[in-house]
């Protein structure tokens, strides 16, 4: 008796299984971000450290990050949203920005370059 409930449950659980493998798949997966330098104006030279923030312009979703020694930077965005890539310097102040929009695309990497003069007093205060 007890040999047949297992073998029951065993083969109730292959059914669902198989069962649950031919349901159509609406799972949509999303590949969007922003890859991106920070470069001096003058020099053309990557600006590492650099203060970074993505600002998603309907919600108040905010995200930051310090440039790499290369000057690079990166985030992940989600569907149907408009953003704004912001460098700022060491007093919050806007110093150069980027817009971008997710509407309509399911796939998209955004190239992004930022410029600043060293002089602008850019948030070094996270390299120390």
């Amino acid at each position: 008796m007890l040999l047949q409930a297992i073998l029951l449950f065993f083969f109730a659980g292959i059914v669902s299984v198989i069962l649950l493998l031919l349901q159509p798949i609406n799972l949509k997966t999303y590949n969007l971000a922003v890859i991106g330098t920070v470069l001096d104006k003058e020099t053309h030279q990557p600006i590492a450290h650099a203060h970074v923030v993505l600002e998603e312009l309907e919600g108040k979703y905010q995200s930051t990050m310090t440039s790499h020694p290369d000057g690079g930077f990166w985030f992940t965005l989600q569907p149907t949203k408009k953003y704004r890539v912001l460098l700022v310097d060491a007093n919050q102040q806007v110093i150069d920005e980027a817009h971008l929009s997710t509407m309509n695309t399911e796939s998209k990497t955004f190239d992004v370059t930022l410029r600043a003069t060293k002089s602008s007093q850019l948030a070094y205060l996270f390299a120390n």
